[in-house]
Parts: structure tokens; C-alpha cells; sequence
């Protein structure tokens, strides 16, 4: 029965768009994509072997195929994992933008798939009483797909980052410049391991809280304990009911996981100590009259003293916003003006126009009802209007 659900869950999937579908196999995927993008799937596919390569050793486990969906309709650089019912990743091959947390890369490809299909791996165990219950009730009977939001977002943000190499979040600078932020202002102290899943808590780091805190967590598991522990906790609450975890941890560390985040915390301050005391950092922070978390693209108008800058909200939206300062001698510490140009779920870059009377950013829009497409458009400051350049053109980054 769970075949038939999947296989009319991919029907929709594809047929939602008025296009060509291709297939192609290989030892242990099937990809899914438009006609026109076969070469893009070869790669894509060739990627995921490589991947597969790398984490069986670790997880040991691995459903006989995995089912890739690739789908570049949004300018959204993403994916998504489900075992449910068919183990199946979805891929949006669009490549992260240089402000992201995700752009530390050195495959698109590869880190994503690195990290979707950890997630397969992570939930698609089904051991002990369960495997006689999946037989029952087939793709129900998944224990691991009811772990916390932080270990299921954690451990494949930790897989990404491996030792192996020096790309994911975990090694960018961005990822390690906010960790020693959180540790400085004396945030990190303050979470337990409760709070790493919640997507609500009105704080940084927000919605991304199951990723930051996660990640982190894990790597410290997996510096103290060895990347074993991994596949020992994994085949353990492939066995168990779900929700009730703290038996395997507490078997593999003699501690719960308040205690390891407890001393995951002191690990990650005394990391921070050292850093900042070879750092010396003197930059003197310019942002806290500004609106918004995660401020960028700062850019000074050409002649009066204004600038735009590009900040997300706290329901994640980006905003393009003016400021206005009295004093250029001394920025940001007497701004007098701070509005909003432009909203939008994404926006990568905003330039002034050598006059300074507009401004021209990109911004995600929705194109022909079905595709989520970056173009470009301007603000004109003066007349307060803003007026498309490009319609499902895909435009981003743009300079006058």
C-alpha cells in the first residue's frame, strides 16, 4: 500500500509542472528529472555514490535504493529527506548565495546531498520489535523519524562538516564567528537541550536553532565519544519507541544529554577563550542600531549620508531598508532614519545607482503561478515606487 501512496506522491510531484520527466538509475539511487537536465542528473547521481561511499561506513545501514528528485523551479539552494514511503530526497540545485550560511561548499552537489541523505540514513533503520512491525505496517514503523528536530538537523549538518574536509557549516567562518558570539554574550549557557529543537523561541537563533545548537552538539559528541557513536545510538533507537531517548546515550557516555551539553558548553568556552585571545579582535561592532538579525550588504550612497543594507526578520523574511545618518564621521552611532524599501522572501544584493536616486536589488517573486524565480527590480527613493527590470530571468547580483 505504501508504494501506491509513493508512487502517487511523485505523480504529483511531477506532473505539477507541464514537462518531459527522465530517469535514470544507478547501484543504489533512481533520479528523477526534467529532459532537459540530463547532465545535471549524471553529475547529481554520480555525487550521490560518492556519498554513499562515504557515510555507509559510519551508518552501516542503507535502504536497497533511494529515490533522487531533482527539481530546479525555485531559487531556493535547499533540499529534503523523507523515508516516508519511499526513502526519497528532493534536490533544488540552485547554488547558495555568497551571504548564506550554507555557501561554504566545494560542491554544491555534494553538500547536499551529503547532508539529505544522512537524514535516510539516520531514520530509515527499523530493528528488533520494529522490524516485525514495519513488515506489518510497512513505512510507519520508522522510530527514528520521531528523533528531535536537533538530532535528526544536527547530525546531518555534522556529517556535511567531517573532518574529511575543511567545507560545511561547521568549518565556515560564519558558523564559527556566530558560535563565538552566542558563547561571548553568554547565550550558550543559558540553553539545555530542550530548548535545541524549538523552531518558537523569539531569540537568536531563531528557526535555525536545531541546526546551530545540533550541529554543534554533535560534533562535540562525535570529537569526545568517536564517530561510532553515531551508528551505536542509531541502531539503538532503531529498536526502542520512539521519544524515549535517553537509555542509549546514557549506556554510551555514563551521562545523559543535559550533562553532555553541560560539558559541551565548557568544551565550546574554553574553544572560544583561546580563539578570541589569539584573534585580538578590535573591529568595533557598528551593527546594533540597525534592524533585524544577520545585517549585509551595507553600501554607502554616493553622495548623501544614507546607506541600504539588507536584514532578514524575525520570521525569516529579507528586507531591504534605508538608514540615515547625521554625522558620516561617525556611522551608524547617530542614525536618525531606518525604513523598508522593499520585502521579500530572498534578497542577495542591492546597489545605488551612480545618482543615488535609486536603487536596484533582486528579490524572489512568484513567476507563471509555479515558479519561485530571483529578477531584478528598482526603488526609486524620491517618488517611493518600485517597478520590475527582468521577469523570469533568474536575475541576481546586479551593478550598475
Amino acid at each position: 500500500m505504501h508504494k501506491i501512496i509513493f508512487s502517487l506522491l511523485l505523480l504529483v510531484s511531477t506532473t505539477a509542472f507541464a514537462e518531459e520527466w527522465r530517469q535514470q538509475k544507478s547501484e543504489h539511487f533512481t533520479i528523477i528529472y526534467n529532459a532537459k537536465q540530463r547532465q545535471l542528473a549524471t553529475y547529481y547521481l554520480s555525487i550521490a555514490e560518492k556519498v554513499y561511499s562515504e557515510l555507509i561506513p559510519v551508518f552501516k545501514e542503507a535502504p536497497e535504493n533511494t529515490h533522487l528528485v531533482l527539481t530546479d523551479y525555485f531559487d531556493y539552494s535547499n533540499g529534503a529527506a523523507t523515508v516516508f514511503p519511499q526513502p526519497t530526497v528532493y534536490l533544488f540545485p540552485h547554488l547558495p548565495d555568497t551571504n548564506d550560511s550554507i555557501e561554504n561548499h566545494s560542491s554544491w552537489a555534494y553538500m547536499l546531498l551529503k547532508h539529505e541523505y544522512t537524514h535516510i540514513l539516520n531514520m530509515y533503520p527499523h530493528n528488533g520489535g520494529a522490524k516485525i512491525l514495519h513488515w506489518i505496517f510497512g513505512a510507519w514503523v520508522k522510530p527514528n523519524m520521531f528523533l528531535p528536530n536537533w538530532y535528526l538537523e544536527g547530525l546531518a549538518v555534522e556529517r556535511e562538516s567531517d573532518n574529511s574536509n575543511r567545507f560545511g557549516r561547521l568549518n565556515s567562518p560564519y558558523y564559527q564567528g556566530l558560535l563565538r558570539a552566542y558563547v561571548l554574550e553568554g547565550q550558550l549557557e543559558k540553553e539545555s537541550i530542550d530548548r535545541f529543537a524549538s523552531f518558537d523561541i523569539p531569540i537568536f537563533p531563531y528557526a535555525s536553532r536545531p541546526y546551530f545548537l545540533g550541529s554543534f552538539y554533535w560534533q562535540y559528541l562525535t570529537k569526545t565519544y568517536g564517530e561510532e557513536i553515531i551508528y551505536n545510538l542509531n541502531e539503538s533507537y532503531s529498536r526502542r519507541f520512539p521519544w524515549i531517548i535517553e537509555g542509549p546515550l546514557q549506556s554510551e557516555t555514563q551521562k545523559s544529554y543535559n550533562l553532555n551539553a553541560v560539558d559541551a558548553e565548557i568544551y565550546y568556552s574554553k574553544k572560544t577563550e583561546a580563539e578570541v585571545n589569539a584573534l585580538q579582535a578590535s573591529a568595533h561592532n557598528i551593527t546594533n542600531s540597525l534592524q533585524g538579525y544577520f545585517q549585509r550588504n551595507f553600501v554607502l550612497h554616493p553622495i548623501k549620508n544614507e546607506a541600504i543594507y539588507i536584514t532578514k526578520d524575525r520570521t525569516g523574511k529579507d528586507d531591504l531598508r534605508k538608514i540615515t545618518f547625521s554625522d558620516s564621521s561617525n556611522i551608524l552611532k547617530t542614525v536618525t532614519d531606518d525604513v523598508r524599501l522593499a520585502r521579500s522572501d530572498k534578497t542577495v544584493r542591492a546597489v545605488w545607482s551612480p545618482d543615488g536616486t535609486k536603487v536596484l536589488f533582486d528579490r524572489l517573486h512568484t513567476f507563471e503561478g509555479k515558479y519561485e524565480f530571483l529578477d531584478l527590480y528598482t526603488r526609486n527613493i524620491e517618488r517611493k515606487k518600485t517597478e520590475p527590470v527582468t521577469k523570469g530571468k533568474r536575475a541576481r547580483d546586479a551593478i550598475y
